[in-house]
């Protein structure tokens, strides 16, 4: 699996340890850079500057994360990240999308779930007035929210306390795929060494920021100033700090940009290390490290840090006054305490690769956008019913929104063509703000045009494009308009002079099945190297002209089969769909039905309505398909579909036979 993990902070002790050890395991690492930036300095991480303007931000992103060759993104979640279109530009690309949540900036604009510096129980956003947040922005905060998480596939959080806290502003909707893991530690520590102590002393780690509590340790200090109580202190990095705190610890020993490989001297100097964080950390790493080094750790009683410990080696306090009698008790007598196995940064990770694994493929959207078509097909699979209208961008727009938690694909159905609608662009800019990878079944026809092509190549798109034959007569014949053939080309060929990722579809039946070769060899000199082969479905128009377009299997499977030889001798992709498994027994697995009824890619058709038309629905090709009394001792029946019903009616059924052994 290629994966790349993408963050606007890379100095934070977390992503310090995740780049050390993960560029060993050959992942790739972008750093999200605002305005002008410095580019880092690391060349192991590659750089992604972005605008803050939407549309162009997405196609910058896209660019370089197709250049990858992903399979997935885990991003990185601190306060000053724009998720929107890096996650757009990755959903267009199909790429599988986790987030970590290093604090809390999903849903609020601090970061901290603090409300003047008290922790916030909001129950939703609209609930939120910090930072002088209105009404109408709260409404935009919750959409944007629910846009995010709609989006991905994994939200990785730090503790049940922040998963708690997502699940009840979001109702439980994403609670499924939101997973707690607790840190690992940087996995080369060397064993804790023998405490050197002979005062009872106690240590700080962190930063001087408030909502970490340094002020807190800094009056402890004060408080004990002269008694036979030491106190050490270690900070990220030299941080400014006014003249009153500088001289109540002026005699305190400071160590600044503690190195890991002077942890376990560190924490050999002190008893008890002091966690007085003020907000619901997701860590802290401190918090993991101290037990490692078994030091006993006093910790202010904040609900995501005590899920993670226990009495055996952990105090608790709720304010200052319990914090100096805790002090005073532990200054007085030595405990015996029992300190559990703490988990590496290894073993972390091989967590987190497990969740990957268990992400689904993404379901696809099968999307009708109305019947009117600029062909006129007389195979056409809707000719007996289909209303000559479009569905209204209103009606479209309301199943992308609310299909989108569930699916993470669209495909533009090829019964009737969705470019001829005429609030097209409207639906693929919706599309594409909502994240969902579009796949586009057309003609091409339009495209054909610069006015046309020049606004559809602004989209991240997939396209499928059939023809009917190699030769330009036969193909207007069958589609009904002379010229149809020209345009669909020059449309084709507008989408590779972009490298579009292009489909060509080769629709066998009756009088071009042995041509087969010869059709295919025309998208390959066109550079289209993924090819889609389908067995015309007898349904609709080809259902009323079955003798003149429906071949038999056992005249058109020769030359099928030539073809498929053919294909694999030129590491040509493809797939194919229409032909019972026990047809063609040792290829099956090269079918588009083996996909989606064996591989979890199942495809759902959704067919917009409104109160003017009832729109004919169908759940997919099944509706067409029947099963046999051979079908019941095949050995491929729970995997294959069956037959055409009118197949069989024209037909019969003597060619079928199962497969037994």
């Amino acid at each position: 699996m290629r994966i790349v993990h993408i963050s606007t902070n890379i100095t934070h002790p977390y992503m310090d340890i995740f780049i050390i050890r993960n560029l060993k395991e050959n992942e790739e690492f972008i750093k999200v850079s605002y305005d002008n930036e410095t580019p880092t300095e690391n060349k192991n991480i590659q750089d992604l500057f972005l605008s803050g303007k939407y549309n162009k931000d997405v196609l910058s992103t896209r660019k370089l994360l197709s250049s990858l060759d992903l399979d997935l993104i885990n991003i990185h979640v601190f306060s000053d990240a724009d998720l929107l279109p890096i996650l757009n530009a990755a959903s267009s690309l199909g790429i599988k999308k986790v987030l970590t949540l290093h604090e809390y900036s999903l849903i609020c604009k601090k970061g901290t779930l603090q409300n003047k510096g008290n922790n916030c129980d909001i129950e939703k956003l609209s609930d939120c007035n910090c930072e002088k947040a209105t009404p109408k922005e709260n409404k935009k905060r919750q959409f944007k929210l629910d846009l995010i998480l709609s989006q991905i596939d994994l939200l990785l959080c730090f503790s049940k306390y922040q998963k708690k806290v997502l699940d009840r502003i979001t109702n439980n909707v994403f609670s499924k795929k939101t997973k707690v893991v607790y840190h690992g530690i940087y996995p080369n520590f060397g064993k804790p060494k023998t405490k050197k102590t002979t005062n009872t002393t106690l240590g700080f780690i962190g930063t001087t920021s408030k909502i970490k509590g340094f002020q807190e340790f800094v009056k402890i200090v004060e408080r004990f100033k002269g008694k036979d109580i030491h106190f050490k202190i270690a900070l990220s990095k030299e941080q400014p700090l006014d003249k009153e705190t500088i001289e109540k610890i002026k005699k305190i020993d400071i160590t600044y940009d503690l190195k890991y490989d002077m942890m376990d001297e560190f924490y050999s100097s002190i008893d008890y290390i002091i966690i007085p964080s003020n907000w619901n950390e997701t860590g802290p790493l401190t918090l993991y490290e101290s037990v490692y080094f078994k030091t006993p750790l006093i910790i202010k009683n904040i609900p995501s840090m005590i899920e993670k410990v226990d009495k055996n080696y952990a105090h608790t306090y709720a304010d200052f006054d319990e914090l100096i009698l805790l002090v005073q008790e532990l200054s007085r007598k030595k405990n015996r305490y029992s300190f559990p196995i703490v988990k590496d940064f290894n073993e972390y990770n091989e967590e987190i690769n497990k969740l990957y694994e268990t992400i689904p493929p993404a379901k696809s959207l099968m999307l009708k956008t109305g019947y009117v078509c600029n062909n006129n097909c007389c195979f056409c699979s809707v000719e007996d019913n289909k209303p000559n209208r479009f569905i209204s961008f209103k009606d479209i727009k309301k199943v992308l929104i609310e299909k989108r938690k569930e699916y993470g694909e669209i495909v533009f159905s090829n019964s009737g063509d969705a470019t001829f609608h005429p609030d097209f662009f409207q639906i693929l800019k919706s599309g594409q703000l909502l994240g969902y990878k579009m796949i586009l079944f057309t003609n091409a026809k339009l495209i054909s045009g610069k006015r046309f092509f020049d606004k559809i190549k602004k989209y991240e798109l997939s396209y499928v494009i059939s023809l009917t034959s190699h030769k330009a007569r036969l193909h207007d014949e069958l589609t009904g308009k002379k010229g149809n053939f020209d345009k669909t080309t020059k449309g084709l060929m507008n989408l590779v002079s972009i490298k579009a990722d292009v489909t060509g579809r080769i629709l066998i039946h009756k009088q071009n099945y042995k041509e087969l070769k010869e059709l295919a060899d025309f998208f390959i000199k066109k550079n289209v190297d993924t090819l889609f082969i389908a067995f015309m479905t007898p349904v609709g128009g080809a259902k009323k002209r079955f003798d003149e377009l429906i071949s038999k299997y056992e005249d058109s499977l020769p030359y099928f089969n030539e073809l498929i030889e053919y294909l694999d001798s030129k590491n040509v992709e493809y797939v194919f769909e229409g032909v019972p498994f026990c047809l063609i027994k040792d290829s099956y697995k090269k079918s588009l039905e083996y996909f989606h009824k064996n591989k979890n890619e199942n495809y759902k058709g959704v067919y917009p309505k409104n109160k003017e038309d009832d729109y004919f629905i169908n759940e997919g090709r099944q509706t067409y398909k029947v099963k046999i009394n051979k079908c019941k001792i095949c050995n491929l029946n729970s995997v294959c579909e069956g037959i055409y019903e009118e197949y069989i009616k024209n037909y019969g059924d003597e060619e079928f036979k199962p497969i037994i052994k």
